[in-house]
């Protein structure tokens, strides 16, 4: 099931991520116009853990390059997944929407098949572990990808920008 993205825009505005990293015990102090701490998910002995209060984003430049949101931020140090994440942070999981099995298992089908096609080119070692895929026009031609881009879309995937990204790299 997919959490709707107003519900999950709602989540990250009632947990203001200073405040919420300090609750964990970091000390975060200013540094220009960001803060910096210690990195709680490494031995951290200078602050490499910067907090851009602006974009309310966070990203530790220490040995443990990890970065995100409020939500990355409880996954890596509860080791939760996004769900359980969006429950610890007061999400409403009234607001999860239903994925329809079929369009689940279409969109399945065209990453494996995707994956696949990847793993014939020299870039597949790169790539192996995040399943990502390269999109030839083998899978079914014109209709198969309206119906990709039409499900993406009710799932609040803005999948022209990912096609768009994905042609520019």
């Amino acid at each position: 099931m997919l959490i709707d993205k107003a519900e999950i825009e709602r989540v990250k505005q009632a947990n203001e991520l200073v405040a919420f990293i300090r609750s964990r015990g970091v000390t975060l102090t200013r540094r220009g116009k960001q803060l910096v701490g210690l990195c709680p998910f490494h031995d951290d002995h200078e602050p490499s853990l910067v907090v851009d209060t602006r974009k309310q984003l966070w990203n530790s430049l220490g040995a443990c390059h990890e970065g995100g949101d409020v939500y990355r931020y409880v996954m890596k140090a509860d080791g939760v997944d996004f769900r359980e994440a969006h429950r610890r942070l007061g999400g409403n999981e009234a607001e999860w929407k239903s994925v329809v099995v079929e369009d689940q298992q279409w969109l399945e089908r065209t990453l494996d098949h995707y994956h696949a096609r990847l793993l014939e080119t020299q870039a597949a070692e790169c790539v192996t572990s995040f399943r990502v895929g390269y999109s030839d026009g083998t899978l079914g031609g014109e209709a198969a990808g309206r119906r990709t881009e039409s499900i993406a879309q009710s799932w609040g995937v803005d999948w022209l920008r990912v096609a768009n990204c994905c042609a520019a790299a």
